[in-house]
């Protein structure tokens, strides 16, 4: 990813460092270590609670991963804007099937194939807000088959609104503005909001323009 400025571009990597490292010592964690209820929910809110740059974070199980009887269980804390930030507790697989093979959940179904990896920008149904995701596979050892599977997926959401303060606090000149783009050339921060929400990409907007003009 890349920004206009080097102060801005510091300060996002490191959000996305340190988003990247939670996630994936939580998932080797759970995937070489017996864990309880009550030890995942402690380890999720802590994530939150000491990383103030992170909106969300959840513990998402495979089908029957986590309980036999119990066909999802996918717990998620994340910050209520409206309440000054305090730190909630929902489920995700009571607001939609993350399992289902969709855009929107491929903070789920990727990592499962690629073992880790960034989320384009998109809304989060249970974060109610515009976020990236970086998200990291955990395994349990199936005997019968003789080698590791997935159980699950650690995911951790950035805000897009926390992208835009850091941009947006940054002294770019007179008529300067500054904009950041995912790895596929995405828009994942523009002033026009509408880039983002619509997914375009460089090329696209590149593209319009010349049209425009020609």
């Amino acid at each position: 990813m890349r920004t206009l400025s080097r102060n801005a571009k510091l300060g996002i990597e490191n959000i996305l460092n340190k988003t990247m490292n939670n996630a994936d010592a939580l998932a080797d964690s759970l995937s070489h270590s017996k864990f309880t209820q009550k030890l995942l929910l402690n380890r999720l809110e802590n994530i939150i609670k000491n990383n103030p740059e992170f909106y969300g974070a959840t513990i998402s199980f495979c089908p029957f991963g986590y309980d036999p009887g119990r066909r999802l269980y996918a717990p998620y804390f994340c910050r209520n804007s409206e309440s000054d930030g305090d730190i909630k507790l929902s489920q995700i697989e009571n607001t939609y099937d993350y399992t289902i093979e969709a855009p929107e959940h491929n903070w789920y179904l990727n990592p499962l194939k690629n073992k880790k990896c960034w989320s384009e920008p998109y809304w989060g149904p249970a974060g109610r807000t515009y976020m990236v995701t970086y998200s990291s596979a955990f395994y349990r050892y199936d005997s019968i088959i003789a080698k590791k599977v997935p159980l699950g997926v650690v995911a951790i959401d950035i805000s897009l609104d926390c992208i835009k303060n850091i941009i947006e606090k940054t002294d770019l000149g007179p008529g300067g503005f500054g904009a950041l783009v995912s790895g596929n050339g995405t828009y994942l921060y523009h002033p026009d909001k509408d880039y983002v929400i619509s997914h375009k990409t460089l090329l696209q907007v590149a593209f319009e323009k010349t049209t425009k003009t020609g």
